[in-house]
């Protein structure tokens, strides 16, 4: 059975329903990566606890390397939408086992 997460900005993305799930982030904004590194860290501490953090610093932002750690079931649709509006601006990738958040074009008729 999978847990389908609604994002306002972004496509549904159907997660498996397993106890753990791995997540991926890389900071992208060239700008102020230092910031948006700072930013970001509250939505992975709440997700994955003091431990996601380990080695998540201003030099792995700066080089834009990917940042990988766990997230429990029951918190990975909150940390979901709680990155979407970095991933909207550009300022974060995320992977949430192996699938990307991607932006929606929105059509209107």
């Amino acid at each position: 059975m999978a847990k389908i997460i609604q994002l306002r900005r972004h496509q549904a993305i159907s997660v498996k329903a397993k106890s753990k799930h791995r997540v991926r982030l890389r900071v992208t904004d060239g700008a102020y990566p230092e910031e948006t590194r700072w930013d970001v860290q509250r939505p992975i501490q709440n997700a994955g606890s003091f431990r996601a953090l380990n080695g998540f610093d201003d030099r792995c932002a700066r080089s834009g390397r990917w940042h990988a750690f766990e997230v429990s079931h029951r918190l990975i649709s909150r940390f979901a939408r709680q990155i979407e509006p970095y991933a909207a601006r550009n300022q974060v990738e995320v992977r949430i086992d192996g699938q990307a958040v991607r932006m929606v074009k929105k059509v209107r008729a």
